[in-house]
This record gives C-alpha cells, structure tokens and sequence, in this order.
C-alpha cells in the first residue's frame, strides 16, 4: 500500500476518533448526583414495598398504628424523593451537552417523561393513595369498638372511608405499572442507566397485592 494511501487512512481513523464523544468518562459532579437520586427512589420504593407488606390485614388497634407508622415512613421518603427528583431534573436541564458527551443522553430523553409525564402522574397517584390510606387507618383506630359494635353512622363514614381508599389504590397501582413499564424499557434501551443508576429487579416485583384478598373490617 503506497505511502500516500496508508496516510489518507491514518487521517481518517484520526478524525473519526476524535469526532467521537468519550462515552464512559462519567464525571464525579454527575455520578454524585445520580447517587444521590438513586438513593431517594431506592427508598421511596423499599418503603413501598415494606407497606405493601405489613398492611395486607389490618383487625386490631395495635396493628392499625404499626401501619400508619410504616405509611408516614412512606410519605416522609416520598417528600425527600419529590426534593431529590427536582434537583436531579434541574441538573439534566442545565446540563445536556456535558451529558451527551458522557454517553447519558438516555438521562436526556427520561427526563420530560419522569419530570411532567408518567413519573408526575406516578407521584401525584401516590401521594392520594397514602393520604386516603391514612386517613381510613385513623379513623378505623379511633372508632374500632363501635364500628364492630354496629354503629350505623361509623359504619356508614367507615365505608366511605374505604371506598375512597380503594378507588385510589386501582388508581395508583394502574399508574404504578405504567410506571414500571415505562422504567424497565428505558433501561432496557438505555444500558448504561443500571451502571449509574442501578435499579433492582425486586424494586419492581408486581407485589401490589389484590384488595379482594385483603381483610377490612369485613370488607
């Protein structure tokens, strides 16, 4: 091959590696900040889990308050999550390019979807589920003598209660599998996210369980 072919050649490779962006040079700033996303959804979603656990059967005054421990467990990480969320979503905003360059431009095109589309919707259904949940947790403990009892006017709120419950519920878990669907895609498409924001499968486990099968004060 003649000299001024072999150069040709060399220019080309050359240009082509430098035209190229360093994918996998992650800088501290943004592993730092995806830690600290990853951490307030980690823990928003294990409190999740853990109230999905611990409320199946609720019959008893003692066991009603371990709940609503669990539940304002939930609603405390879920505040954080909303803060943490925020941020993350203002340093994606302010920082595209530096991300593209990284090889992060799958952070790029989940950001809408997280910040104002299914990620919102997902937050927003949570958040009323919680708060009806509460709020049937405490009025079922002070009022449990008398609803067993049969008083027809605390048996009648009790069932307003719960029905205002369970309609957020179908609500959230509708949008909770929305949710999941939406995340496992990307991360299917978008391998790096598990290297800087790994999400575990058992996050994810379709343990929502079903309200037909749950004990409600004979609901």
């Amino acid at each position: 091959m003649g000299s001024a072919k072999m150069k040709f050649l060399l220019i080309s490779v050359l240009c082509i590696v430098y035209a190229c962006p360093s994918y996998g040079a992650i800088s501290k700033i943004t592993k730092r900040n995806c830690r600290t996303y990853r951490v307030a959804v980690h823990n928003l979603l294990l409190s999740i889990n853990d109230l999905d656990r611990g409320s199946r059967f609720y019959t008893s005054v003692s066991k009603m308050r371990k709940i609503i421990r669990l539940l304002d467990k939930t609603l405390k990480y879920q505040k954080n999550f909303e803060k943490k969320a925020s941020e993350f979503d203002d340093y994606i905003k302010n920082n595209k390019s530096s991300l593209n360059n990284e090889g992060l431009s799958g952070l790029i095109k989940m950001r809408r979807e997280l910040r104002y589309g299914i990620g919102r919707r997902h937050g927003v259904k949570l958040k009323k589920y919680l708060l009806a949940f509460r709020k049937l947790l405490l009025f079922s403990k002070d009022n449990l003598k008398k609803i067993k009892s049969g008083n027809k006017m605390l048996r009648t709120l009790y069932d307003k209660y719960y029905l205002n419950y369970k309609k957020e519920y179908t609500l959230y878990k509708k949008t909770y599998n929305n949710y999941k669907k939406f995340i496992k895609s990307y991360y299917k498409k978008y391998e790096v996210l598990n290297d800087i924001i790994p999400m575990p499968d058992r996050l994810f486990d379709d343990t929502i369980w079903d309200l037909n099968k749950v004990k409600f004060l004979g609901n």
